[in-house]
């Protein structure tokens, strides 16, 4: 089957949306289909890289390496991807066309011309804005509350008119929660949920453990890895790493990951953990290298995950494909990988993340076999079997004439 792939976003970015892509791409071509990715170009030019497995075509419209770019450069690659889309189609040389990311692309694709052409498109809708979007967080100035909470309206009325205003055969999201929302933005949508694959290349890296639990006289080590954003609720961390130490818990905690959109929200955090003096139990790391992430997964007792909102959280089920117990709260897939972890599920404030840490450690709740319990994450969360899926969808979306 020739697919036409459409993303805003690819590397040299890095983030949980472009690791859908490169990998859902990558597991497609692999089971034997012809995989065409469009993706933003920083230059001018078209150009055509060849260097994933798959074809790549950048179309040169003066994208940004970092950061976003401005609203006419944005729109310029949605129209280029759109004309190149519809020549594509009436060319006879795609079957299907799938947005693995963008709803910039989602509210400018030509769906109509395309499917007078016969073929079918899909989207993958990651979250529903303003689902994380925000800029503030409870302990935030009232003057940032106000403004982010005036922005996140027009967020929503924005990216749910971009929702609407075209139809797609096939809408895919990555949890229920997310398909949930969706469903509310469209009734009239066929939506299937399809979940991610774990970090197979970090996995590599991080050996399948015999036990969990902290050895004798060793503390409790405590990992949460993500960018610093307010939906991922990082500022709860030091007020719960303070409820630990007067629980009398000898505790570690690495928080991990690059200080995302919001660079004062990850100093305010910093300036919490030093208020407090828990500079030495509550350490904030920025983007580290993949050896080093790899070594902060095999060294963890316990992975923590206080997000409110989440397409589907990847560092999450690589957490538990690693054999770490994941304490959680409801948003994305994390109900499910608490489950299979054997972590809980909490609700996201500090009193009941701190209890159920405290809990897990005095109770001893300690997988009999983490080995075991990553092994079955990591083959029931692959990639492929995520393209497979996606696979028999196009295939039910092919007209008969194909």
């Amino acid at each position: 089957m020739r697919i036409l792939a459409i993303s805003e976003h690819f590397h040299p970015r890095v983030g949980g949306t472009v690791e859908y892509v490169s990998q859902t791409c990558g597991a497609l071509q692999s089971l034997g289909h012809e995989v065409h990715l469009l993706v933003p170009g920083k230059g001018t030019a078209e150009e055509t890289i060849t260097c994933y497995g798959y074809k790549v075509t950048s179309l040169g419209v003066g994208w940004p390496e970092s950061g976003d770019p401005d609203r006419e450069t944005r729109y310029q690659f949605c129209r280029n991807a759109s004309a190149f889309a519809c020549r594509a189609a009436e060319g006879r040389e795609v079957d299907i066309v799938h947005v693995l990311f963008g709803l910039f692309v989602n509210e400018t694709l030509d769906t109509g011309s395309l499917s007078r052409m016969g073929v079918p498109c899909v989207t993958t809708i990651h979250n529903v804005p303003p689902q994380e979007c925000g800029r503030s967080w409870p302990g935030d100035s009232l003057f940032h509350r106000l403004k982010d909470l005036l922005r996140l309206q027009v967020v929503a009325s924005k990216n749910r008119a971009r929702l609407g205003n075209h139809s797609y055969d096939l809408w895919v999201v990555p949890s229920g929660i997310a398909g949930k929302l969706l469903s509310a933005v469209r009734p009239d949508a066929r939506i299937e949920v399809i979940g991610h694959g774990c970090s197979e290349s970090l996995l590599e890296k991080v050996p399948l453990p015999e036990c969990r639990d902290p050895g004798p006289g060793q503390p409790l080590k405590i990992l949460t890895v993500g960018g610093w954003v307010p939906h991922k609720r990082q500022h709860l961390i030091p007020a719960v790493g303070g409820r630990l130490r007067e629980a009398g818990i000898d505790f570690v905690w690495d928080l991990v990951g690059p200080p995302g959109r919001v660079p004062r929200y990850r100093d305010a955090i910093l300036r919490a953990i030093a208020h407090r003096g828990l500079e030495t139990q509550v350490r904030g790391h920025g983007a580290v290298s993949f050896d080093e992430l790899a070594r902060f997964y095999s060294e963890a007792n316990l992975y923590v995950q206080p997000s409110t909102e989440e397409g589907f959280c990847m560092t999450a089920l690589d957490a538990a494909a690693a054999g770490l117990p994941v304490i959680g709260s409801p948003a994305g897939a994390l109900p499910e990988i608490c489950r299979m972890s054997r972590g809980a599920l909490v609700p996201s404030c500090s009193e009941d993340l701190a209890k159920a840490i405290e809990h897990f450690h005095a109770a001893g709740l300690w997988p009999q076999d983490p080995a075991a319990i990553g092994k079955t994450v990591r083959e029931s969360y692959t990639w492929n079997k995520s393209a497979e899926m996606l696979g028999k969808h196009y295939e039910d979306l092919l007209p008969a004439s194909r």
